[in-house]
């Protein structure tokens, strides 16, 4: 991060079946690993809640990289920034456990 006292992890999410091959790129920074809650979940296949309770007993287990280029599913919402249309995320699930 700007500051130096977190990391800043930037997961380039590629839209699969999209003529057009957009990408997503989706921001998480270690100062708030509960953002990454339904990520981290989606990519082991558990539930939000394991994950966050593996987070507060700091027993958590997770390789960004191990998981480069597994399939995950993902609630695009779109927003407006200064003038122009943004996709991001909202959530983030399992394939096996859609929950939206």
């Amino acid at each position: 991060s700007s500051k130096g006292d977190s990391v800043n992890y930037i997961v380039t999410l590629k839209l699969q079946n999209d003529p057009n091959e957009r990408e997503i790129e989706h921001l998480f920074n270690s100062k708030a690993l509960g953002m990454m809650a339904s990520f981290i979940a989606a990519l082991k296949n558990q539930t939000v809640q394991q994950v966050l309770d593996d987070i507060k007993s700091d027993s958590l287990t997770f390789d960004l990289e191990s998981v480069k280029g597994r399939d995950i599913l993902g609630n695009v919402i779109h927003s407006e920034y200064e003038g122009r249309i943004q996709s991001k995320v909202k959530e983030f699930a399992n394939p096996e456990k859609v929950p939206f």
